[in-house]
């Protein structure tokens, strides 16, 4: 009994002081780099630029009944009542419509080649289908 106890005490003595005899501290503070600045570094790209104004009277929410994308900026619509084009990516729509046309609607063809190059069908359905109108940029 006593040697068990005695073989107790040489493992228990160095692990019990091993646990609480460190107690020194580092004596240097802790600083986080984080706090030190609270300016960001410059960053390496530039803001995207606007798309240039179109030339054309604002369209407020338009109902498209066509639409017709180039790319994720450049797209072109037909409403009810006018012609639409955006640059931004539906965010403003213009109207375009050619000076004469009063009336669109399901019946017009709109075909884009690209920014410079489209052409608006619209029927006459008076003399329907033997004349219409045909308008490009």
């Amino acid at each position: 009994m006593k040697l068990r106890a005695l073989i107790s005490w040489v493992i228990l003595v160095p692990v019990i002081s091993a646990c609480a005899g460190n107690t020194s501290t580092n004596s240097a503070p802790v600083t986080n780099s984080a706090s030190q600045s609270t300016e960001l570094p410059p960053t390496p790209y530039p803001d995207t630029p606007s798309p240039p104004e179109i030339n054309a009277a604002l369209i407020e929410a338009p109902v498209l009944v066509k639409i017709q994308f180039l790319n994720e900026l450049d797209g072109w619509g037909v409403t009810e009542t006018e012609i639409a084009r955006t640059n931004d990516g539906g965010i403003t729509w213009y109207d375009v419509s050619p000076p004469d046309m009063t009336e669109t609607g399901y019946s017009i063809g709109i075909y884009v080649l690209d920014n410079d190059h489209v052409w608006v069908q619209k029927p006459d359905f008076k003399n329907f289908p033997s004349s219409g109108f045909l308008s490009r940029t």
